[in-house]
């Protein structure tokens, strides 16, 4: 017999999982992740940049069910008509698998912004507006889950869900500001503001009207508000120091992160390459009030046309008891190619 309580803990807890977005750590460059305004927003004169992503949380508390989330994504940019001006296309996919039995959800976007150039004799000023859409896919492991009369007489067949799969259409907008004085350098700062999920798909694994109401929660709108800075240390040559800072709001779930690189030896007419190290710390605000998350440890390698970068997350939050502190491992890998003399963007 259909146990009706299990099934509606399940579908909410299922729901609850759906109802946030995979988490990234590193969101340099995550035009994809945080802002559709950073689409084309490609270090020095490359026209394209290639991005691979891939992180995984809690494996030593969760096993088989730790948080995974992978993407991958590539965009090209085009000269506008005025100089400095610039279009940018892209497009992403993003799976993330949640627990055991897994909730599985995979994002497929395409993006597109607008850059004008309103530069000054002595400063680079870039204001872009970009917007994205897509189709997000949730898929519920049935096969994986027991139901109560399956303990009793373990040959029952499964209880059958109103939806395993869901297909659901979404869309966002966002602006990015850029000011800096030389673009080989990138000394400067930026601010940006996004907002995801404008219209709040809803989440629904049973088919059942009198339910829907206990049973479905919409995703909630993601508004994200990012700046940084790269500042130049005289008493430290050509090393630059990168400031980074982002406050990410989804329903009743709010994220705070800040981050501090050291660009080692940064050369104005070298090869390119220098690496970066540094530290984050991110906190959160939910229904359990304000906390602290992960101290997370920083390091980046810079060559001429990619950069390479792996994050590693220390649980410092109250979950650090069962963890012993092991958060998450995250690396990231992207690729700049072409060129273009039309366009000016900073080598950040």
């Amino acid at each position: 017999m259909f146990y009706r309580q299990l099934l509606l803990a399940l579908a909410l807890s299922a729901a609850s999982l759906a109802a946030q977005d995979g988490l990234f750590t590193n969101f340099d460059e995550a035009s994809f992740y945080h802002n559709p305004a950073l689409t084309g927003f490609i270090p020095g004169e490359a026209t394209t940049r290639l991005q691979i992503r891939a992180r995984e949380q809690w494996r030593t508390f969760l096993g088989n069910g730790a948080y995974r989330t992978m993407t991958t994504g590539i965009e090209q940019r085009f000269c506008g008509n005025d100089d400095g001006d610039y279009f940018a296309f892209g497009a992403h996919v993003q799976a993330d698998w949640q627990g055991d039995p897994s909730l599985r959800r995979i994002n497929l976007f395409g993006s597109f912004a607008y850059t004008k150039d309103f530069s000054s004799r002595y400063q680079t000023r870039l204001l872009s507006a970009g917007v994205e859409a897509g189709y997000l896919q949730f898929n519920l492991e049935q096969g994986n889950l027991t139901f109560d009369d399956q303990f009793d007489d373990p040959g029952l067949p499964d209880e059958v869900l109103g939806f395993q799969n869901l297909l659901l259409f979404d869309y966002g907008i966002g602006i990015f500001f850029t000011q800096f004085a030389n673009a080989q350098t990138g000394h400067g700062f930026n601010l940006g503001l996004s907002a995801k999920h404008l219209g709040q798909p809803e989440l629904n694994f049973i088919d059942n009207p009198a339910t829907d109401n206990q049973t479905s929660v919409k995703l909630p709108t993601r508004w994200t508000v990012h700046a940084g800075g790269n500042l130049p240390t005289p008493f430290l040559g050509n090393t630059t120091v990168s400031l980074l800072g982002l406050a990410s709001i989804q329903g009743p779930h709010n994220q705070f992160l800040s981050r501090v690189l050291l660009n080692l030896e940064r050369t104005k007419t070298g090869d390119g390459r220098y690496l970066s190290i540094g530290a984050a710390y991110r906190m959160n605000n939910g229904v359990n009030g304000v906390g602290a998350d992960a101290l997370i440890l920083v390091g980046q390698w810079n060559g001429p046309g990619y950069r390479f970068s792996a994050n590693y997350d220390l649980n410092v939050s109250r979950l650090r008891s069962a963890t012993n502190s092991v958060g998450a491992l995250e690396l990231s890998f992207f690729s700049f190619f072409g060129k273009a003399t039309c366009i000016r963007c900073p080598r950040w």
